[in-house]
C-alpha cells in the first residue's frame, strides 16, 4: 500500500489531509505495520483527536488482554505537499512507532483509501423498493 490516502476528522469542522501512506509504512515496519492494520480493522481505535498545533493524531488504542494505551501520530505538513508521518508514540511496552500507532492513523482514512480500516457504505440498491411492488405492477 503506497501512494496517497485521505484523512477524514469529524471535529467540529472537518479536516481532511492528504497523507503519504508510505511514510508510515516506512517507518513501522512490515510486521507491527500489518498487526497495527489489522487493530484498525478490529476498530480497536477508542477515541482520536487531532492538535492543530503539534500537526498530531492523538487518541487510545485497545490493546492485547484489555489494555488501552494513550497514543500519538506527528506529521510534518508543507504546502501544497501531502502529509507525511513522522513519528509515533505510545505508552505500550515498544513506546514508540508500535502497531498502536498504524491503528490510530489508519482508524481515521476516509473510506475507500488505500488502507482504510473503514469500510465504504454500501450504495442503496435502486431496485430493492421497487421490488416489494412488484405484485401490483
Amino acid at each position: 500500500m503506497t501512494g496517497l490516502s485521505s484523512i477524514v476528522l469529524a471535529m467540529p469542522q472537518i479536516i481532511m489531509l492528504e497523507l503519504d501512506l508510505s511514510t508510515l509504512q516506512r517507518a513501522i515496519g512490515g510486521g507491527s505495520y500489518v498487526r497495527g492494520a489489522e487493530y484498525a480493522r478490529q476498530q480497536a481505535v477508542q477515541h482520536v483527536t487531532w492538535d492543530v498545533g503539534e500537526t498530531a493524531l492523538h487518541g487510545t488504542v485497545r490493546g492485547q488482554k484489555g489494555n488501552v494505551y494513550q497514543t500519538a501520530a506527528f506529521f510534518s505538513l508543507a504546502d501544497g505537499q501531502p502529509a507525511e508521518f513522522e513519528m509515533g508514540a505510545c505508552t505500550c511496552p515498544l513506546e514508540r512507532n508500535c502497531k498502536h500507532v498504524v491503528a490510530l492513523v489508519l482508524s481515521v482514512l476516509e473510506p475507500g483509501s488505500p488502507g482504510s480500516a473503514r469500510p465504504e457504505r454500501p450504495q442503496p440498491d435502486w431496485r430493492q423498493p421497487l421490488d416489494s411492488l412488484s405484485p401490483w405492477i
